[in-house]
């Protein structure tokens, strides 16, 4: 029987697949990204990128120069599956920015 995921777990993971999605798209990304995308900490987008690096180092490397982390030549989707980059980070930007203007009102 599979193990039943935390939301923990499924936000961690829609993180990780928005990483996959934002490096096909725009060829690198930052912390800062991640944090303002999905409110979370410094520290939780660090681990978060720290996973990503760990699980598919091929897939990006930190710039010094840049001072953000850039896709690698050899990169292989992880996360994303068979999902559409662009339709993914679209779906993501609809939620988040209606959460966060339900919140103003």
């Amino acid at each position: 029987m599979a193990e039943k995921k935390t939301r923990t777990e499924k936000f961690d993971k829609a993180i990780l697949m928005f990483i996959d999605a934002f490096l096909i798209v725009d060829g690198e990304i930052k912390r800062s990204d991640l944090i303002n995308t999905f409110g979370i900490k410094l520290s939780k987008s660090s681990a978060l990128i720290k996973t990503y690096s760990d699980n598919r180092p091929s897939n990006m490397r930190y710039s010094n120069a840049r001072k953000r982390y850039v896709k690698g030549s050899v990169f292989t989707p992880d996360h994303l599956g068979k999902l559409s980059a662009l339709q993914y980070l679209d779906a993501v930007d609809l939620l988040f920015k209606r959460l966060d203007s339900e919140g103003d009102k």
